[in-house]
């Protein structure tokens, strides 16, 4: 898992869209979530991308989850992750307990952070 800026990523209203794709191992992805830490302390807005993830290792999914949840649990993180079998990945890593809500669609994900709360509220 890399987070990198994709087709997705950049700046856009005011936060920051993080393609997630390809693998990594274990180190990489905690060092990851750390800098996606990071950027939230620093007050930016976050939206994850999950669509090109297709190859995600769930060892890394779940470090990378332990970590952001260990580290940042102030606001919720939306993320779109339009594929099922990704999402129930992402889901058994552990996305809920470090604050990250599942949306279908980039652009449901995107709303969210503009609207600043919840879904599943």
């Amino acid at each position: 898992m890399v987070v990198v800026d994709g087709p997705s990523g950049g700046e856009e209203d005011g936060f920051r869209i993080l393609a997630v794709d390809g693998t990594t191992d274990e180190a990489g992805a905690v060092h990851l979530a750390g800098e996606l830490c990071d950027l939230l302390a620093g007050g930016h807005g976050v939206v994850l991308d999950f669509s090109g993830a297709g190859a995600a290792d769930a060892v890394a999914l779940s470090a990378f989850f332990a970590r952001l949840g260990a580290q940042h649990s102030a606001t919720p993180v939306p993320a779109a992750c339009p594929d099922t079998q990704v999402r129930q990945l992402v889901r058994r890593c552990g996305s809920a307990e470090s604050g990250v809500v599942l949306f279908d669609s980039l652009a449901e994900a995107r709303a969210s952070a503009r609207r600043g709360s919840d879904p599943s509220a």
